[in-house]
């Protein structure tokens, strides 16, 4: 008796010694589309106007083929002549759009999607009738849709520049104009912009320490929630009262404005699911305010700092990076490039370095984000003023790495199982390695081992497997995913000594066992 009290203690001890993510939810796979760029391309094949009314059958057949839980159709709201002015008579950023688009017409300059007017849709993309059909149409074959919020300014030209200038932060009390140029408009609203970024010469300043501009802005966010099935929350972090007092302090607190004691997120985000429960969000942030952000009913967060350690290739940093945020990843969203940042394939260096950075994002728990283009290996980056990309020609190594790799996460085993990072692994310099499992409705458990080689030179080495037991015997026969090749083990030795991995150069093994 006292030798059984002995080995549960040990058992009990090992397994909570594992750390391990464990499923709350569902994680998702979203794809994003850059959706006036996404019609102009539908429009130019078909050789007539395509928007969200008249999508042809075979393109939501493509859609269903990509095994899609969320899509999110970026830059549908309704945008002013104000921003496309600006772009398309910007010397900086003309010569900028020539660089990425040498051919490029004023035809082409389309404006900023993130200088909103007002959240109804676009007249360009269709009507109202036809969100709302697309998003019936997307949720009839299993995908949701999301959309997009940009919480910290409005276009220049919004309706409320007039109606409501108390909801915009504006230049110091008692300043007088000429007013700073690169911070504030010629009536002293200033522009929209962080610290980082300075000013967004297309926008204004919203005043989240005006709870009459929350109150607005909560509504907006009711108005968007009866078409989507998610909201994707544009730099999010700008609207928390720490980041608005680092940055606007100055002119809020002339006026008269306090540091509000609540966070508008907690407020509006509890607002919003009390009516639409089964709503998602995703938020953009940067800077490391995820605890704040989760703890006010965010969904989902990006995850900029793991496509940043991936690449680097500092495998130090990546495991250490890894082991800090075990308990985050569920609430992570995860991507190798999107419409910010450059083609993953241009981060990382080459095609094939950019699908080992989506192996170990996307087996990761939490969202995995893709951006359109993406799976076909593109390298010419889309700006989001732009209504097209420098043509080319799909990389079908990519094509159909994506193909397979979406069949291996469409699974329920990535989608609602258990996630473990194995740190006993012998090639740590090498090989990250992660482990999943699911119980299934049987009682059985789907099982599968990730091992991820982060380097130019094939890897090899041990990792200990410590749930790995055959139905009967020693011996367990192992599926890897990728190249369907199966292989007999011994259970007992990939528990205890480990299982010998061969992994070349920036690929990885999924092993079913």
């Amino acid at each position: 008796m006292i030798k059984k009290s002995i080995l549960l203690f040990a058992v009990l001890f090992i397994f909570q010694s594992i750390p391990m993510a464990k499923c709350d939810h569902y994680y998702p796979l979203m794809m994003e589309y850059s959706t006036r760029p996404w019609l102009y391309s539908l429009s130019q094949k078909y050789g007539k106007t395509i928007n969200l009314g008249n999508i042809p059958d075979s393109e939501y057949d493509a859609l269903q083929d990509q095994k899609l839980d969320y899509i999110w159709m970026m830059g549908i709201w309704k945008l002013g002549a104000y921003g496309l002015r600006y772009d398309r008579t910007n010397q900086a950023e003309l010569s900028y759009f020539k660089t990425l688009l040498p051919d490029f017409t004023i035809d082409d300059v389309i404006g900023s999607p993130y200088a909103i007017t007002e959240y109804v849709i676009n007249p360009d993309i269709g009507t109202t009738q036809d969100l709302i059909n697309f998003r019936k149409r997307l949720n009839g074959m299993g995908t949701k849709l999301i959309l997009d919020f940009v919480p910290n300014h409005s276009a220049v030209d919004s309706p409320w520049n007039t109606t409501n200038p108390n909801y915009y932060i504006h230049a110091p009390k008692g300043s007088v104009p000429p007013y700073d140029s690169s911070r504030y408009l010629p009536w002293g609203i200033a522009y929209g912009g962080e610290k980082y970024d300075g000013a967004w010469k297309d926008t204004a300043q919203l005043n989240y320490w005006n709870q009459d501009l929350r109150n607005a802005q909560t509504q907006n966010l009711l108005t968007i929630a009866k078409y989507a099935d998610g909201i994707r929350t544009d730099m999010t972090q700008l609207a928390l009262n720490d980041v608005i007092q680092m940055d606007w302090s100055n002119e809020l607190s002339s006026w008269g404005y306090n540091k509000p004691s609540t966070e508008f997120w907690c407020e509006a985000i509890s607002s919003v699911k009390n009516q639409y429960p089964d709503l998602i969000f995703l938020g953009e942030q940067y800077w490391g305010y995820d605890d704040q952000l989760i703890n006010c009913g965010f969904d989902f967060l990006y995850d900029k700092a793991l496509l940043d350690h991936l690449a680097s290739y500092k495998m130090s940093d990546i495991w250490s990076y890894l082991n800090s945020k075990i308990s985050y990843f569920p609430k992570y969203s995860h991507y190798t490039e999107n419409h910010d940042e450059p083609r993953a394939i241009t981060k990382f260096g080459s095609w094939w370095q950019a699908d080992a950075g989506a192996l170990a994002s996307f087996t990761l728990p939490g969202m995995r984000f893709s951006f359109e283009g993406q799976w076909k290996g593109f390298k010419n980056k889309l700006d989001v003023h732009l209504r097209r990309a420098k043509s080319e020609d799909p990389n079908q190594d990519v094509v159909d790495f994506y193909k397979k790799f979406q069949d291996i996460l469409a699974t329920d085993v990535f989608r609602k199982g258990t996630w473990t990072l194995i740190n006993d692994c012998s090639n740590k310099n090498q090989l990250i390695t992660y482990r999943w499992y699911y119980k299934k409705s049987d009682g059985s458990y789907d099982k599968r081992l990730v091992v991820i080689n982060l380097s130019g030179y094939q890897a090899s080495g041990n990792v200990v497997v410590s749930d790995a037991y055959a139905q009967s015997g020693d011996d367990i026969v192992i599926t890897e995913l990728l190249t369907d090749k199966q292989y007999t083990r011994s259970a007992s030795e990939m528990r205890s000594t480990g299982l010998d991995v061969i992994v070349n150069s920036w690929y990885a093994q999924i092993f079913s066992y």
